[in-house]
């Protein structure tokens, strides 16, 4: 038999394109970040069909960084529903007036009866500690996702569920907050004098065997927040993340989270002794990526305890770095990015500021030059050169 037969048969028992010649990188659907830097750095966001892994040091932003993911997925996949619900409608109008087939009208139907709802986001609280009026804080419809918080179920078991909940083809996003708190079988069974051996990573390796396939059929991410051990072994402040080498293999993308420097209500930075800080930088670096250029390593956005993510802010750090902003000492000027003109209000004024604080309070004021410059600067980040 010829090779291409054989790689049709695979195609049509696969009842997929799975074998085709001379395949291109995949362009991959994304859940973007509400910050544009961290837009900037994985080149539009998350990819989704992907596992992700966030992990750090205590109070890095893991958490607060996954909250924003699970905002902005909501909205993605609101607005997916809508989109396809008001298409096999409109398919099904102009079926039934061409007087189409039976068969056809009821596949369609059937189509427009599958998608009753948006997919669901499922949020693994298992260190019980999810503070929903932060995440309310942050923008998430805390009412309109499952927060799961399971009690004595071993790894084996959550992580089974986790199969489970993807395989019914209405889960887009699981966040599981965190690795190290599941408990594996093995020593759930063992009292607490004995030694046992082995920890998550033999049912994390099952798992991360079993979970890509679903996230590709289904379109789906899955999001572990993990964190860092200390390598006492080692002179040089290594560290390393529970999980065993399978899960790290599995894992598309690995972003290192860090606490930066404090900040007062104005965003000027304070020492590490403050009393009284209104928020801190958060800082990203980008361990690893199979789904984007890693030439973006470290980015970092401002996050307050009162507003959550400043995006203003954020945005103008990002537009300078294209030229979309101007900077010259304390001065901001809003510019055309190709001719590097002054740009003007509706009233004729020079988009120009003294100080990044009175940028910041028009960017919050004005929604059309918020938009006008968040979407120069969307279309300039998810470029990708070749």
């Amino acid at each position: 038999m010829k090779l291409e037969q054989i790689m049709k048969d695979w195609n049509k028992d696969s009842k997929a394109l799975v074998a085709v010649q001379g395949l291109e990188r995949e362009s991959l659907p994304r859940i973007p970040f509400s910050a544009p830097s961290m837009n900037y750095q994985t080149y539009g966001g998350l990819p989704r069909k992907r596992v992700i892994e966030f992990f750090g040091p205590e109070s890095s932003g893991k958490t607060t960084s996954a909250l924003d993911i699970v905002k902005n997925a909501q909205m993605v996949f609101e607005q997916e529903w809508h989109d396809k619900t008001e298409r096999l409608t409109q398919l099904l109008e102009e079926a039934e007036k061409a007087k189409a087939s039976k068969s056809k009208i009821s596949e369609l139907k059937t189509q427009l009866a599958d998608l009753a709802e948006p997919l669901k986001i499922v949020y693994l609280d298992l260190e019980n500690t999810l503070d929903t009026e932060w995440a309310k804080k942050i923008g998430v419809d805390v009412d309109n996702i499952w927060i799961v918080r399971p009690e004595m179920n071993s790894a084996e078991e959550i992580l089974q569920y986790v199969l489970d909940m993807y395989d019914t083809g209405e889960v887009g996003l699981i966040v599981l907050d965190s690795l190290p708190y599941m408990v594996s079988q093995n020593l759930i069974d063992e009292e607490l004098t004995k030694k046992a051996y082995a920890g998550i990573s033999a049912p994390l390796t099952e798992f991360s065997r079993k979970v890509t396939p679903y996230l590709t059929k289904y379109n789906a991410i899955f999001l572990g927040i993990n964190q860092i051990r200390e390598d006492m072994n080692s002179q040089y402040n290594a560290y390393s993340t529970p999980g065993g080498k399978m899960w790290k293999h599995a894992c598309a993308v690995r972003l290192k989270f860090r606490k930066g420097d404090y900040l007062d209500e104005n965003g000027a930075s304070l020492t590490r002794t403050a009393r009284n800080p209104q928020g801190n930088i958060v800082e990203s670096f980008v361990e690893k990526t199979k789904a984007f250029k890693p030439d973006r390593k470290l980015v970092s956005y401002t996050l307050s305890y009162q507003n959550g993510i400043e995006i203003e802010s954020d945005l103008i750090d990002v537009a300078v770095e294209f030229g979309v902003i101007s900077k010259a000492g304390a001065w901001f000027s809003v510019v055309d990015p190709e001719t590097g003109e002054l740009m003007t209000d509706e009233n004729e004024e020079p988009l120009k500021f003294q100080g990044k604080a009175n940028l910041v309070r028009r960017l919050r004021d004005d929604d059309v030059l918020f938009d006008e410059i968040m979407s120069t600067v969307h279309e300039l980040i998810t470029v990708e050169d070749t």
